[in-house]
């Protein structure tokens, strides 16, 4: 039943996902791209900011695994051999101190630049990136679950998470599997690898010769030489696309100083650009003018696709689920939509909906196995 179940929601996500493909070809052939770079704030992460926070990261996942074996008398040598209850525990524990430790990065990030937008939090933007979530869900659901199962023939799939919930099917084990994987994880995780590690990169990658600057961190200085050719560089490919943009019909302004319609849909199922803004009447600032009035205050985006970032964040992330059979491969396929995402918009909401979506999808299968006490494996 169960089964029976599972595929047939399969099939449905492969029918709703053929509109968002065809969409992604119709914008590949225009050589459009699957989504227009949002405005959004360039990073003022320093190489130093990373290292504190992740090493904050990283310390926080030790005191987890000393705080376990405190507790439950294991040995830290000996935690692959622990019951499923048991790795729960540790999983709930290391859960609880990551969600510690990104709030307390993020709270670091945010009192020293003194903008919630440091933090990958953008207000206006939320229903979209829901939205956003939703669709990248429908658009990655398919090609994951299927590459997946190919893999899973070859190597047995693993996760610590799964196995104890399959070894001790009992209510604490399920609540605390959807408490880690489904909530700590894809927050965890996205605020490591997106909000930091890759926002980062692109710091390093908008300014790549201003070493000094993407070491310390801080907010560029509106009169240095190369953030001026950096910010020209952007109305440079603004103006191609808004040029391009008209010759097609179609009255679109992507320029970050204008009044954005929020009200428009996703070009991840359509081609209306969801950060699109009506043209406006009267005198227009160029990008460098507004950032030399308040550099914090207004957004400056790249709209040049970062996959260096991209890329290098995702071998990161995949090389992170090591011990899992051959899962890395396709949690790589995952992280460079992840990626996309986050360059894309600036924000971290629609990363970690589909992360949750992605998850969740699974651990819910799983927990209906469990209720119905029907066995199998599913992909």
């Amino acid at each position: 039943m169960v089964a029976t179940a599972f595929y047939v929601c399969m099939a449905l996500i492969f029918i709703a996902s053929v509109p968002i493909w065809r969409s992604i070809y119709s914008r590949y052939r225009q050589n459009k791209p699957l989504l227009e770079s949002r405005p959004q704030l360039a990073s003022p992460m320093g190489l130093i900011d990373l290292i504190v926070l992740l090493s904050i990261w990283l310390t926080s996942q030790i005191l987890a695994v000393n705080v376990f074996s405190q507790i439950s008398g294991v040995e830290i040598g000996s935690l692959e051999s622990v019951s499923g209850s048991q790795m729960m525990v540790l999983m709930l524990i290391a859960g609880i101190a990551q969600m510690i430790a990104v709030a307390l990065g993020m709270a670091i990030l945010i009192l020293r630049y003194k903008d919630v937008r440091v933090a990958g939090w953008y207000e206006d933007f939320v229903r979209i990136d829901l939205k956003l979530a939703f669709v990248g869900f429908l658009l990655a659901a398919p090609v994951v679950l299927v590459l997946q199962t190919l893999l899973s023939l070859l190597v047995e799939y693993k996760h610590p998470a799964m196995d104890a919930m399959v070894e001790e099917a009992t209510p604490f084990t399920v609540v605390a599997v959807w408490l880690a994987a489904v909530v700590a994880a894809p927050i965890g995780e996205e605020i490591v690898f997106r909000g930091w590690m890759q926002n980062w990169l692109q710091r390093v990658s908008f300014r790549p010769r201003a070493f000094a600057a993407s070491i310390k961190g801080g907010w560029y200085n509106p009169t240095d030489p190369e953030w001026t050719q950096a910010v020209e560089r952007v109305e440079h490919v603004l103006e191609s696309e808004q040029s391009e943009t008209r010759s097609n019909g179609s009255i679109v302004e992507t320029e970050a100083a204008q009044k954005v319609d929020f009200d428009r849909g996703s070009n991840l199922s359509g081609d209306a650009n969801p950060y699109a803004a009506t043209v406006h009447s009267g005198p227009k600032e160029t990008l460098a003018q507004i950032n030399k009035v308040s550099p914090a205050a207004n957004p400056v985006h790249d709209p040049v696709v970062n996959w260096t970032a991209i890329v290098v964040t995702s071998l990161v992330f995949a090389l992170m689920h090591l011990g899992q059979g051959l899962a890395p491969i396709p949690l790589f396929g995952f992280s460079l939509l992840l990626g996309y995402l986050y360059q894309r918009t600036g924000s971290l909401l629609p990363c970690i909906g589909l992360h949750m979506l992605n998850n969740g999808y699974s651990v819910f299968w799983l927990t209906m196995q469990i209720l119905t006490g029907e066995t199998g494996d599913l992909p």
